[in-house]
């Protein structure tokens, strides 16, 4: 019996082929754009579907009983390999997370399939599918037949309608806990999923047919299409699909989309460009990298940028969720690369203007070193010859020149404290300066101060007033310390009206000693702040200021009760005077008596 002879080829035919060819399309249309979880068991429904209406129509277009019930019993198979394998797709597409669906489902899938075509292909000696009782009729105006079932085919049945039972129990309950946006998408899913089991029950319990045959497998194809046209427009319909498309499509950037297993699945036409033109083999080479980078479990250090084609690129990398399944693996990599290159450029600029820069702050730094050094020593020997000539030690001098003598003496000494305060910012700004921190009480360095600072308060006229308070232990160096308040005090005093009163005091405040130094001059005005503790300034920083001075004393004072764990501040108002506060940590033995 050669049951491809004598084959009718009509309309019905060719319609059956044209399905054959729509379902082929969607086939390799899915291939290219994964649906999703089960994507592999959607493809393989695809593929029993087209075998199950291929024997169909060979089915149709037979003459005789014999070869239609050959080519119906070979159906079979398919039916039952396509039912399960769309199951299968429902249960690990849905919400509801089964473990191990690929592990159990691919050999009961293949058990069964085999299992059912061994029965088919001996059903003319055994009759447990279709027996030969069944006839030739007619149905739908065309020769038909009506299946006379055996044992075997309700066995089959109740196996096909168990798998559909379970999946949708399975689909059902994952339903309750999807998302809205989800929901809308499975349940239209579910809801196509009756059409082949309504068609089904509808030739088994009433004998429906389409062209004399088994109409279930045009149910399915109807499923498919309806099912693709709702997935297609979903996504086409949606604003946030389309506007992450065009951010995709239209970045001026190349992106590309990695699978998980390390498979290239798209990239956007800017990628697609650097590929196609000269830097593609850079680019082929960075992306295998990176793609090898993320398998291994690794990081992409985002640091790192990558030149293709004369351009610099910063890559960046996003996972790709499970939008269905968000408890189970992700999908992919979505990999950015950024254009960086101006950034670079910009970047090479800075550190080589900051290099010179930092040269240059080095080579002053060395150059006020190596000036102060130089000077300090013939300065000492002219001071020490004034010091001679002013004791008398070279004969009396004229009134004429001892005047004088004593111009060059205090000028000699300027320029000493200048070239002191020249030395103290190199080392301070160098952190080479020395501190030997002690527990010392701070009415002692007040007093010291001030006892150094009443000769020069005598010569401008100006009172100074300690208000001498409880003791109190700080932690300190004094000889630095000194110098600050010597600094701040001669500061005050400096600044201050002839007949001007410059008042020190230390009050506890939390866990310092605040030094607070008030004196009746001009005030500061606001927002001078750089100039009161900026190097070489001075409030009045023209060149006729009637205040002489290095303009370096209060940055000197500010560095050294930062290095010793203090701060300084202060506190002004134009025409009334100004107020500086001084905070020095409080001892060790100050901390715990205060917090006994």
């Amino acid at each position: 019996m050669n049951c491809f002879e004598s084959l009718v080829i009509d309309g019905t035919f060719e319609v059956g082929i044209a399905i054959i060819c729509l379902i082929a399309g969607l086939t390799l249309w899915t291939w290219r754009r994964p649906v999703g979880q089960g994507n592999d068991f959607f493809l393989l429904t695809h593929v029993g579907l087209m075998t199950w209406l291929g024997l169909s129509i060979l089915q149709v277009a037979s003459p005789t009983a014999s070869c239609k019930v050959f080519w119906y019993t070979l159906t079979l198979p398919a039916l039952t390999f396509s039912t399960m394998s769309w199951s299968l797709f429902l249960i690990e597409f849905g919400p509801l997370q089964l473990r191990g669906v690929r592990r159990w489902g691919y050999p009961a899938l293949a058990v069964s399939t085999l299992a059912l075509a061994l029965l088919a292909a001996t059903n003319g000696w055994h009759e447990s599918l279709v027996t030969s009782a069944t006839q030739l009729t007619f149905l739908d105006e065309r020769p038909s037949i009506t299946p006379q079932w055996g044992r075997a085919f309700y066995g089959m049945l109740a196996y096909n309608y168990g798998w559909v039972t379970f999946a949708a129990i399975v689909s059902l309950r994952g339903l309750q806990q999807a998302g809205p946006s989800f929901r809308l998408l499975f349940g239209n899913l579910l809801i196509m999923t009756l059409v082949p089991v309504v068609t089904n029950t509808a030739y088994l319990l009433f004998g429906f047919t389409i062209a004399g045959v088994d109409p279930t497998p045009y149910g399915f194809v109807i499923s498919l299409v309806a099912y693709g046209w709702i997935l297609v427009n979903s996504r086409l319909l949606s604003v946030e699909v389309v506007g992450e498309r065009y951010l995709y499509q239209y970045a001026d950037h190349p992106k590309v989309i990695v699978e998980r297993a390390g498979k290239l699945v798209s990239m956007n036409p800017f990628a697609k460009a650097l590929i196609d033109g000269p830097g593609g083999e850079q680019m082929r080479e960075t992306v295998d990298r990176m793609v090898a980078t993320l398998i291994a479990g690794e990081k992409i250090d985002p640091h790192h940028h990558d030149v293709i084609d004369g351009r610099a690129y910063r890559p960046s990398v996003l996972f790709v969720e499970n939008p269905v399944h968000p408890d189970r693996p992700f999908l992919g990599w979505t990999i950015n690369m950024v254009d960086v290159t101006e950034e670079e450029e910009t970047a090479q600029r800075l550190m080589a203007a900051n290099e010179r820069a930092e040269e240059i702050v080095r080579l002053q730094s060395e150059l006020v070193s190596v000036i102060s050094h130089e000077l300090r020593t013939p300065l000492t020997s002219i001071r020490g010859t004034l010091d001679l000539l002013e004791v008398g030690k070279f004969g009396e001098l004229p009134i004429p020149a001892q005047r004088g003598i004593g111009i060059a003496r205090r000028n000699s000494r300027r320029l000493g404290r200048l070239i002191d305060d020249l030395l103290n910012l190199h080392k301070l700004e160098a952190g080479q300066f020395e501190f030997h921190l002690d527990d010392l009480e701070v009415t002692h360095i007040l007093e010291a101060a001030i006892e150094d600072l009443e000769s020069y308060a005598l010569q401008r006229n100006v009172r100074l007033v300690f208000n001498k308070g409880s003791q109190a232990w700080i932690r300190a160096d004094f000889t630095r310390l000194q110098q600050v308040i010597s600094n701040v005090v001669s500061n005050a005093v400096k600044f201050s009206a002839d007949g001007g009163v410059v008042r020190i005091e230390a009050v506890k405040a939390d866990d310092f000693v605040e030094v607070l130094i008030t004196d009746t001059g001009v005030g500061i005005a606001e927002g001078s702040e750089e100039n009161v503790f900026g190097r070489f300034a001075q409030i009045d920083s023209s060149s006729t200021r009637a205040q002489e001075g290095t303009g370096l004393g209060m940055t000197i004072a500010k560095l050294m009760i930062e290095e010793m764990g203090g701060q300084i501040y202060y506190r002004s108002k134009l025409g009334v005077g100004t107020t500086f506060h001084l905070l020095v940590p409080l001892a060790k033995v100050e901390k715990l008596e205060a917090v006994a």
